[in-house]
């Protein structure tokens, strides 16, 4: 494996763990972004939370086991396409 896919991995990864963290904490900023902004209820928080973690496991462990990566990139990418929907909708 070569440095820069594991720095990119790891680093992804991190900020999605951040992300999940900051949600489930109810930070003021994401609950103004995610909440006020793009109008998903605060009910869901955990949810949304629970599918980054799952992400940045999988993406970690797609290191080693590429399949699982794979694997991971449908579920990951459904939640990224269901965020920019929402916003845009939002938006409109």
């Amino acid at each position: 494996m070569n440095n820069p896919y594991l720095v990119i991995t790891i680093a992804v990864a991190a900020m999605a763990v951040f992300s999940g963290i900051r949600k489930l904490l109810r930070d003021p900023k994401v609950v103004h972004a995610v909440h006020e902004v793009a109008g998903v209820p605060l009910k869901y928080f955990p949810h949304l939370a629970g599918c980054l973690f799952a992400g940045a496991l999988g993406l970690v462990l797609g290191i080693w086991w590429p399949p699982l990566g794979i694997a991971r990139v449908p579920g990951w990418s459904s939640t990224l396409w269901g965020r920019l929907w929402r916003t845009c909708a939002s938006a409109t």
